[in-house]
């Protein structure tokens, strides 16, 4: 996955490296990555770590919350869907949905209603 610029993933890592006064050396080496691999993730040349590298990461870089991996990750697999001849009710049902993910506004208890009602026949 090439990117011109840094996912939020690979923005994140860098942001609490920084913070935590580590080298892109240092951080790679308690991963047990390369040095330029880690630097491939952080500008967004690779996709985010292998999530079972991420206990270890947020270890090493003291401050790092599961959470904010987990949505750094999700805003770095972009879905890419083609609205084209697609009724405008479900268009618009779609973009308003994408609206309140792309902000983290959906509690839990509205996810669960939304996942019931796509499983319903």
């Amino acid at each position: 996955m090439r990117n011109a610029r840094p996912t939020p993933y690979g923005a994140l890592l860098r942001q609490h490296r920084v913070q935590t006064n580590q080298s892109l050396r240092e951080v790679a080496t308690v991963l047990g990555i390369s040095h330029a691999y880690l630097a491939d993730v952080e500008t967004g040349a690779c996709g985010p770590l292998d999530p079972l590298l991420e206990p270890v990461l947020r270890k090493c870089m003291k401050g790092l919350r599961q959470r904010d991996l987990d949505v750094a990750r999700a805003a770095s697999n972009p879905v890419n869907l083609t609205l084209r001849n697609t009724p405008v009710r479900y268009a618009e049902l779609l973009r308003e949905l994408a609206r309140r993910i792309a902000v983290d506004d959906l509690r839990d208890e509205q996810i669960c209603r939304i996942r019931q009602v796509l499983a319903e026949n």
